[in-house]
């Protein structure tokens, strides 16, 4: 290491009275953990080690999605996301998911397994464009998510 001057970072002292502060100007992003870590399934890969047994972060009351999404609005909000867990086990993400795109574009971070014809029909009314959807990822049977919402939005 030889010579190399070391360098220190200026550090506040406890109780000096000079915490930074930023002002708030807007919310670009709102993520909303909507199952908290319930999932149906538990990949290995997950980040926050979301699975079918009993999650660490309990899933949220659509009141409590609602207020989050009003508060967005009100601070500026541009995007929305609903993740989980899996977004698709709440019993009122569809309807939720409506009152979100009133307020901003929405993107749900799904495995799709749990899409089904109804739920398909209803967001193909969301979706104008469904060949510009890119995802990535691949579900437990090794089928693409694209094969998955080709087969769900007919597209190709």
């Amino acid at each position: 290491m030889g010579d190399r001057a070391l360098v220190t970072l200026p550090l506040l002292k406890t109780g000096s009275g000079q915490v930074p502060t930023a002002p708030f100007v807007r919310l670009s992003a709102l993520w909303i953990q909507i199952t908290g870590t319930w999932c149906n399934l538990e990949c290995t890969h997950c980040l926050n080690a979301s699975g079918p047994r009993e999650p660490w972060l309990r899933p949220l009351d659509a009141g409590t999605v609602r207020e989050a999404i009003r508060q967005g609005e009100a601070s500026g909000v541009k995007e929305i996301y609903f993740t989980g867990g899996e977004p698709f086990l709440h019993p009122e993400i569809l309807t939720l998911i409506g009152e979100a795109l009133e307020v901003a574009p929405t993107t749900v971070l799904t495995n799709g397994t749990r899409i089904s014809e109804a739920m398909a029909d209803a967001l193909e009314r969301w979706v104008l464009r469904p060949q510009e959807l890119e995802p990535t990822v691949q579900n437990p049977q090794g089928e693409s998510v694209r094969s998955m919402f080709e087969k769900l939005f007919g597209t190709k």
